[in-house]
């Protein structure tokens, strides 16, 4: 009996933290985004920039930016139950599901080195600066060109960076945004309701009061 209730209630909770993620795009959201920051951190301390110009540089930094955010979406659209339709609860449920796969964009480019990697153009070997630590960056092979090529490292962190901090101010202002729209709709809809059960209570309150003719009377 013991093990039947705790079964039972396992079940049950399983099923309400299902029904959370699912009626709760927020939770889900914050949970997805604790996941792509450790995920982000993780693949931080094992990024090795290939050095090998700008369109090899390019196309791997792609990769980490394009494959985790496709599973993000796809992760969060089976926790959503997202149905290709027109309809506006799936409407929604498409602006929640592409939630996680911004913020790991701006997790990358508020990062810079990835952005950094992507826009070498020179060969050289993955370093960290000794002027600049924790910055790494592509020594180049040709010393002479040393410092000029640190100081468009150095230029493309900076603007990395900030790029990331216009994405997080975007994505607040969306969903501060999509948040009043929510409560003025909800409003709206209180609205709607009270005045569709006051006339129905009029027009009740009419047909009690209205007296009733019998055809017998005349």
């Amino acid at each position: 009996m013991i093990e039947e209730a705790s079964k039972e209630g396992k079940q049950e909770w399983i099923k309400r933290v299902k029904r959370e993620f699912q009626n709760g795009p927020l939770a889900s959201n914050v949970v997805f985004g604790f996941i792509l920051t450790v995920l982000e951190r993780l693949v931080e301390t094992e990024f090795e920039c290939p050095c090998k110009g700008k369109c090899w540089n390019g196309w791997f930094v792609a990769t980490f930016f394009i494959f985790p955010g496709i599973l993000a979406f796809v992760l969060m659209a089976s926790v959503q139950g997202l149905k290709c339709s027109c309809d506006k609860g799936d409407a929604k449920r498409f602006f929640h599901c592409c939630i996680p796969t911004f913020v790991w964009m701006i997790l990358l480019v508020f990062d810079g080195r990835y952005i950094a990697c992507a826009m070498t153009d020179w060969s050289g070997r993955y370093v960290t600066a000794d002027k600049a630590a924790p910055l790494k960056w592509c020594e180049p092979e040709n010393g002479p060109l040393y410092q000029e090529s640190l100081k468009k490292s150095q230029d493309w962190y900076f603007h990395s960076q900030l790029a990331g901090l216009c994405l997080v101010l975007v994505l607040a202002s969306v969903l501060i945004i999509k948040c009043i729209m929510d409560q003025q709709s909800a409003s709206t809809e209180q609205r709607d309701q009270a005045s569709c059960s006051g006339s129905a209570v009029k027009l009740q309150t009419l047909h009690t009061n209205t007296p009733s003719t019998n055809p017998t009377d005349n």
